[in-house]
């Protein structure tokens, strides 16, 4: 199990990538821009440094961060330009597209144990580890996403969507019966996935949570963790760790009832992402920092947190991890002057077309599964084909944006 704490530290360390970033395009009097020598840049020192962090560099992971946050801070008192940027766009970009990009590097390097240490994967029943931010940090994202959106009604582009995740949640389950890919039921079921987490969190925001006020979403996230976790209280737990897999229902346990959860992510991220879109935003999300850690704290005495389950204590745990980690790439963003000088292009691609980026990743993991024994791979063979992969999910992102 890894620590909160090694999560915290090892989140950091990939985000201050952006101060090096910003350093070689000035060493290089480079510009930020869609050139193949910035792109190349942005590649090597924001992309491929978190691959590194997230593996082989991770027990130096708080020293990276301290030393290239100390210069972070020091950009920080230069950038005159950062009193400016009091909107949440810009920084809401890095988050997204931190939260897919991380996510993408770890459903392959969870596959090669030379590099990725056993301690990260997903806990079993409970517990935080890098593996278990993942769905509930993309939710974080799309929620706060939600929250700004202009729209009171839904659209055919969130129709096609939700229909998509339910496509290739068919096509995932069917993919792992085909070619017999590592699965484990106890994460979400026997059929059940995470694009069909996803299917249901988008059903249930457009059909029932878009156009609605700050009080009603607030009063939504709370009221259901609070009253799913008196569910779990009272025989849902046991249910769900312990009941026979014979219905749908049963099979899926784990997928179905966990959604209630990230339901209420969803609402509190969309919430939080209204109150800090204003002046003072690092305050304000500094101050969320605190409450969800403190929230986080008194729950865990008296329940672990439970991805499997998504209760109350992941719940307070995922926000108070993504609160903080919004912070950080808020100011970091006023820090490298990215309101003066945009998000590196990289970035802003993955962001654009995270669904399929995170799809290819998906593809190439199955891929590589298929052709090799990746237990058997050492640290240069097991790091050459995460550089490879990051490669082709990054030039993906390009080359549909060139397309278009």
């Amino acid at each position: 199990m890894t620590p909160p704490l090694e999560v915290y530290s090892l989140l950091s360390a990939c985000c201050t990538g952006l101060v090096l970033n910003r350093i070689f395009h000035r060493f290089l009097n480079i510009r930020q821009s869609f050139k193949f020598s910035s792109i190349f840049i942005q590649f090597l020192t924001i992309i491929l440094f978190s691959t590194f962090i997230l593996t082989v560099l991770h027990a130096y992971a708080t020293v990276i961060f301290v030393v290239l946050f100390t210069v972070a801070f020091h950009f920080y008192s230069k950038e005159v330009i950062h009193s400016n940027d009091q909107k949440s766009e810009t920084s809401l970009t890095l988050f997204r597209s931190y939260c897919s990009f991380l996510t993408i590097i770890s459903i392959l390097a969870v596959d090669f144990p030379s590099v990725y240490p056993e301690r990260f994967g997903k806990s079993e029943k409970y517990g935080a580890t890098v593996m278990d931010t993942g769905v509930g940090i993309l939710v974080f994202g799309s929620g706060a996403s939600f929250g700004l959106s202009k729209r009171n009604t839904m659209k055919i582009s969130d129709l096609f969507t939700t229909l998509a995740c339910l496509g290739l949640g068919v096509i995932r389950f069917i993919s792992i019966r085909i070619f017999g890919l590592n699965e484990t039921v106890e994460e979400y079921g026997v059929h059940w996935n995470f694009f069909l987490t996803i299917a249901v969190i988008s059903i249930v925001s457009n059909g029932f949570l878009r156009g609605r006020s700050t009080a009603f979403l607030t009063f939504s996230g709370v009221g259901i963790i609070f009253l799913y976790q008196v569910w779990l209280e009272n025989g849902l737990r046991y249910y769900i760790f312990n009941a026979e897999r014979t219905t749908f229902l049963s099979k899926n346990r784990e997928g179905i009832f966990s959604c209630l959860g990230y339901i209420s992510i969803f609402c509190l991220s969309a919430v939080l992402s209204r109150i800090v879109n204003s002046k003072n935003m690092l305050s304000k999300l500094l101050t969320a920092t605190v409450i969800f850690s403190l929230a986080y704290y008194k729950f865990n005495g008296f329940e672990l947190p439970s991805r499997r389950m998504a209760n109350l204590t992941y719940v307070s745990w995922m926000m108070s991890c993504c609160s903080y980690f919004w912070w950080l790439l808020k100011f970091l963003n006023d820090s490298c002057g990215f309101a003066r000088i945009g998000v590196p292009v990289l970035l802003e691609k993955i962001n654009r077309h995270g669904f399929g980026a995170f799809l290819t990743g998906n593809i190439l993991t199955g891929v590589v599964n298929i052709t090799l024994s990746t237990e058997k791979v050492g640290t240069l063979g097991a790091m050459t084909i995460l550089a490879g992969y990051m490669a082709l999910v990054s030039f993906y992102a390009i080359f549909i944006q060139v397309l278009q």
